[in-house]
């Protein structure tokens, strides 16, 4: 029996009616996993600060560590061996404390509570869920950004709409482009 934390919650429907080609509609209900990679999914959108996070709370604290190191090695008393310990496990404290702060603070989301409705056509996305019934306008979309994480929707830099992947077909995604494509709004990756 899958847990409700789980990610293995598929689409509950996928239609695409026949009198209207350049209609998509999607249903799934989300997970607590699914919201967490729709923030990465915002992050990577602005890369100058994903790849920022990475040399600053990765890539220089294990640059120290193994500085630290060579230097113990080489009789140089730079700093001691808790020290060194420390930089080499701060990245992934860090890392595992983002992840648990995130989950902690999704586990009672209204966002949980029930199934969502997408509903791309030529007029507008209309979107339902527990809590919202709202209409987006075309105009103010400017990037899609398709990853195996799911579907991004940005006005500007502004994370508006995100889909999870697996409530995506392959056709459906197809569908999209070409409507995404047909109102102008460019993909942001390739």
């Amino acid at each position: 029996m899958a847990r409700k934390d789980e990610c293995s919650v598929r689409a509950l429907s996928q239609t695409s009616p026949q009198s209207n080609p350049m209609t998509t509609s999607i249903t799934f209900t989300p997970t607590r996993f699914d919201l967490m990679r729709a923030g990465l999914l915002g992050i990577l959108e602005r890369s100058s600060v994903f790849y920022g996070g990475v040399v600053f709370f990765v890539v220089l604290p294990w640059l120290s560590s193994l500085g630290g190191f060579v230097a113990q090695l080489c009789g140089l008393k730079v700093m001691g061996w808790a020290s060194i310990l420390l930089l080499a496990a701060l990245p992934l404290l860090a890392i595992s404390g983002f992840a648990l702060i995130s989950i902690w603070s999704f586990r009672n989301a209204p966002a949980l509570k029930g199934a969502h409705h997408y509903i791309f056509s030529d007029q507008d996305i209309h979107a339902t869920g527990p809590g919202f019934d709202t209409h987006i306008s075309w105009s103010v979309m400017t990037h899609y950004r398709f990853h195996s994480f799911g579907l991004l929707l940005r006005a500007s830099k502004v994370p508006m709409v995100a889909v999870p992947g697996h409530a995506i077909s392959k056709v459906a995604q197809q569908e999209l482009i070409a409507l995404f494509r047909s109102k102008g709004i460019v993909s942001s990756v390739g």
